[in-house]
Order: C-alpha cells, then sequence, then structure tokens
C-alpha cells in the first residue's frame, strides 16, 4: 500500500491544531495502521523460530513474533517521539503544544520530555540560537 499524503491542508472549517497541524483522517490513520502492521510482520517473520509447520507451538510462535515485533515498532516510535519532542523544543514548542501533539496534558508532556521546553535553548526561525 502507498502513503497518500491526503490532507496537507485543513479541511473546510477545520483550523490546524496548536498552529501547526491536524488530526490525520480515518484513512490516514488506517494507512499507518496497516503499514505498521506490515512491519512488524516482517519483523516477525525474521525473528520467529521455525517449530514444526502445522504444530500448535508453530501458530503461538507466530504470534508471539508479531507480538515482540510490535514491541519494537511501539521502543522505535517512543525514540523518535523523543527526538521530535526535543527539537520541537529546541524551536519554542511549549508543554501544552507537546502535549497536544501526543494527546496528553502539558503536566504529562513535562513529565515525559522535561528537557525539550523552557530550556532557553530556542532556535529562532533563522536557525540561530536564541
Amino acid at each position: 500500500m502507498a502513503w497518500k499524503d491526503t490532507e496537507t491542508i485543513p479541511a473546510d472549517g477545520e483550523q490546524p491544531r496548536g498552529g501547526a497541524w491536524i488530526e490525520p483522517s480515518a484513512e490516514q490513520a488506517e494507512q499507518v495502521h496497516a503499514r505498521v502492521g506490515d512491519l512488524a510482520a516482517a519483523l516477525a517473520a525474521q525473528l520467529a523460530q521455525a517449530p514444526p509447520a502445522g504444530t500448535a507451538q508453530d501458530a503461538d510462535g507466530w504470534h508471539l513474533a508479531r507480538l515482540r515485533a510490535l514491541r519494537e515498532v511501539r521502543t522505535a516510535a517512543e525514540a523518535l517521539a523523543d527526538e521530535a519532542a526535543a527539537e520541537a523544543g529546541l524551536r519554542g514548542a511549549s508543554y501544552p503544544q507537546l502535549g497536544n501533539a501526543w494527546a496528553i496534558t502539558r503536566q504529562g508532556a513535562r513529565k515525559k520530555w522535561p528537557q525539550a521546553s523552557g530550556s532557553g535553548n530556542r532556535i529562532t526561525p533563522d536557525g540561530e540560537g536564541a
């Protein structure tokens, strides 16, 4: 399935969230779900040990390998989110904005990314430190 950038601008009457983004459409969310599922299945195929074909362990092994693959996807997504939050903080994002983007409270964002905002190490729009 090819990735489609179907909503780069807000729909009529929809305002960008946090001044910078809109919620993904249902179609975009489905595409992400499918792509992550495909990625996990590919990794699971590499991780699964090969018990005798057609046995109960064969099916169990696949599902457990898929679960472990999804854990790796989650770990990678969390690391990428940490990087994105740090970059957004450097560019002036506040904890309420970070929380809004991650669907948590500003307090949750402050706890999750304590160094992301308010450190004084801002990057101005010209790319220079503030």
